[in-house]
């Protein structure tokens, strides 16, 4: 008969199993990438920057990206962020 103390550690090796399982099973959240990974006209990507928003009640936290590109006169324009969602883009 197994004692309580040994019954507890497989109680808790189980749930940890349990909880590696449904992490690794979580599909990657991401909310509103760049369009593409190019720049208009003859414009050089130089970086994609990416924000995270928050967690509310109705969504997990959402990682939002956006694209800078180099003009021919040598400025970097970043596009905005897109805004937060309220709920789950899912």
């Amino acid at each position: 008969m197994p004692t309580p103390a040994s019954q507890r550690k497989r109680y808790r090796v189980v749930i940890a199993a349990a909880a590696l399982a449904l992490l690794a099973a979580a599909p990657s959240v991401r909310a509103d990438p760049p369009e593409d990974d190019e720049c208009p006209g003859k414009q050089t990507l130089v970086t994609i920057e990416k924000k995270t928003c928050p967690p509310t009640p109705r969504r997990p936290a959402i990682v939002v990206e956006r694209k800078c590109c180099l003009k021919n006169n040598g400025k970097i324009h970043c596009n905005h962020f897109p805004h937060c969602p309220s709920h789950s883009p899912s």
